[in-house]
């Protein structure tokens, strides 16, 4: 065939010489090869400049995926070699044996490196500050070496050669106060509030059974012997249905008083003795027990109150169980 004249169309030599030129905006979608169906031309985030290929679906979706998502099962040491500026980076831990990672050597800062740990991996501890050098190191909440589980995850933000942890997620709960229960170490070690367990909390007991409540009444002298006076144990407030199983009175005044104390569900003398004809002999100093209470009960939001001379001082413990 002879060149030596000029071509139009698709394909053209300029001057009529012998270098054959494709028309830019030639090549239409008809004259491609045929693709399989689903894929797209492109260069994947992991591929060499070059020519393009048919990408899968997996494939153009880490073009636009926020996180560059890779699988790791490293036992222990540091993560290194996932130098992906364009990307952000989700670490996914599958491995069934702990881990232990003391640095990483990804990204530039401001890059935000998250890892997640899936629902059979073994626990990863995050170590602050450790290794040689100053690049990667991690630094942790607290500088308390953070410990993930199955579920839990992490992100953090490289800030001048630091990973900084900047957040954590929880298969369970974060550290802070929930009110009865005080969570720490990373979600780690829960502790229940001194002073938050109420009587109310006990589970149902049967009578003279497990569950029982201790409860002590300090009271001082106020006046002169001779003259009873009433000690609120509870005022319409008991905190529910309830036996009392036994009773201690502790008197340490001396002298003479009357020689009588009584446990009434109503204030001023009124009401029923809990102890029917049954009293304390307080007339001398020392321990006064009263064991016959089995049938002594007091209902729930009901008023108890130990009557008692006002020259008296002492303490009583009563001895419950929630019915």
């Amino acid at each position: 065939m002879s060149l030596n004249k000029t071509f139009s169309g698709d394909i053209v030599n300029a001057g009529g010489g012998t270098v054959m030129t494709i028309q830019n905006d030639a090549v239409s979608n008809a004259k491609l090869a045929d693709m399989v169906p689903g894929r797209v031309k492109g260069v994947a985030i992991d591929g060499s400049t070059g020519n393009p290929v048919d990408l899968t679906g997996a494939e153009v979706g880490s073009l636009h995926r926020r996180y560059w998502y890779i699988i790791d099962s490293t036992a222990s040491g540091s993560i290194a070699g996932y130098v992906l500026a364009e990307k952000e980076i989700q670490i996914h831990f599958t491995s069934t044996s702990a881990s232990t990672i003391h640095s990483f050597t990804v990204g530039s800062n401001g890059k935000i490196l998250e890892i997640v740990l899936e629902s059979s991996a073994a626990a990863v501890t995050l170590v602050n500050e450790s290794g040689s050098g100053t690049l990667g190191k991690i630094r942790t909440p607290g500088a308390v070496d953070l410990v993930l589980t199955a579920g839990d995850g992490c992100t953090l933000t490289h800030i001048n050669n630091r990973y900084r942890v900047t957040g954590i997620s929880r298969r369970g709960v974060t550290d802070r106060d929930y009110g009865d229960i005080t969570v720490t170490s990373n979600g780690l070690t829960w502790t229940v509030d001194n002073g938050v367990i109420t009587p109310d909390k006990f589970a149902v007991v049967a009578s003279n059974q497990a569950g029982l409540v201790a409860v002590r009444i300090a009271f001082t002298a106020s006046g002169a012997s001779g003259t009873l006076i009433d000690i609120t144990i509870w005022s319409s407030a008991a905190p529910f249905n309830l036996r009392i199983l036994d009773t201690i009175l502790l008197v340490s005044t001396a002298g003479p008083m009357a020689g009588t104390a009584e446990l009434r569900d109503t204030a001023g003398g009124g009401g029923s003795n809990l102890f029917g004809t049954s009293v304390f002999q307080v007339n001398t100093v020392g321990r006064k027990e009263l064991d016959q209470v089995a049938s002594a009960t007091v209902s729930a939001s009901g008023s108890l109150f130990l009557r008692i001379d006002q020259s008296a001082a002492g303490e009583l413990i009563l001895y419950y169980v929630k019915t």
